[in-house]
């Protein structure tokens, strides 16, 4: 029992102060390529969802598929409601660019459509998880040609800098997702270990506890940049994270090993997901903007998830 606690305390701090880490570089990174803050945000939620995807890799190693999918879920769904409703609530609100929301929009709803028809089946083969993972790739480019635009660009001073450092940063990344890797491993047995204990299910433990400990890089991440003003990088960094997730997580670790899943368990979970999704993205759209009020709406949406997710 004190081992498994100190696993998962120890798994968590791990996760939660190296991938920051991670994203901190990949920022600079960006910065040699000069891309909009929308496609910074959605590298920095591929950084900061290296918790969920360190879980998930190690879960379908060990063959934890319950832990891994309600992991990959519940920190969507934290992704999309609470971590965005906790950033506006500490930070304060501001008006939004309803091209770029229904950019994302779009592509989630894309995401949530296919990984629904294939949960349905019971069955996540290794085909599926190809054809995920090439979905990333496709809504990447697709974001990226659509939001582009000349006032995104970032000045180009720094450059010349950040090339010169760019090996350095790419030892600090390699380094800091090795300790992530090992985090993650002793998190998710801690997992197994104290479910059996208590006797509740992992799915359960995984889509509440572990989602909102993973997703503490991205609120972390999202207060910092609507304190700086940069609202489409926190965008691109919260729901991006929801499209990592559920495209380039779940299709790696349904390559590493096909996964057969309870359909009832899951698709209840994944229903209050496309719900949620759908709720924000109205709330936000019809608003035009997102202030406190509509903060509360979101963590309230997600609070919602504890009646439906058994």
């Amino acid at each position: 029992m004190f081992l498994a606690v100190f696993g998962f305390l120890f798994g968590i701090f791990g996760m939660v102060y190296l991938s920051p880490k991670v994203t901190n570089y990949s920022i600079k990174l960006g910065h040699v390529f000069r891309v909009s803050p929308l496609i910074i945000g959605l590298m920095i939620a591929v950084g900061a969802n290296l918790p969920e995807f360190s879980n998930s890799v190690i879960s379908s190693f060990l063959g934890f598929d319950n832990v891994n999918i309600g992991n990959l879920l519940g920190s969507s769904l934290a992704l999309v409601s609470l971590s965005t409703g906790a950033v506006i609530l500490f930070r304060g609100g501001f008006n939004v660019d309803r091209k770029n929301i229904l950019i994302l929009c779009a592509c989630m709803t894309i995401v949530l459509f296919q990984i629904f028809t294939i949960f349905e089946n019971g069955l996540i083969s290794r085909i599926n998880g190809f054809i995920l993972v090439g979905n990333f790739i496709l809504i990447y480019f697709i974001i990226h040609n659509s939001i582009i635009k000349k006032e995104y660009i970032f000045p180009p001073q720094d450059k010349i800098f950040f090339s010169q450092m760019k090996y350095k940063y790419f030892f600090y990344i390699i380094l800091s997702l090795l300790g992530i890797v090992l985090s993650a491993y002793v998190f998710v047995n801690s997992v197994v270990s104290l479910s059996d204990f208590f006797g509740i299910s992992s799915f359960v433990v995984s889509f509440f506890v572990v989602s909102i400990a993973t997703t503490l890089p991205e609120f972390f991440i999202g207060i910092d940049a609507v304190k700086k003003g940069e609202y489409e990088l926190f965008f691109g960094d919260q729901f991006g994270g929801v499209i990592s997730n559920l495209t380039l997580i779940l299709g790696v670790s349904a390559i590493i090993s096909a996964k057969v899943i309870d359909s009832a368990v899951v698709i209840a979970s994944l229903n209050y997901l496309i719900l949620a999704v759908v709720l924000v993205f109205l709330i936000i759209l019809i608003n035009k903007k997102i202030d406190r009020k509509t903060a509360l709406l979101m963590i309230l949406i997600y609070l919602g998830s504890f009646f439906f997710v058994k």
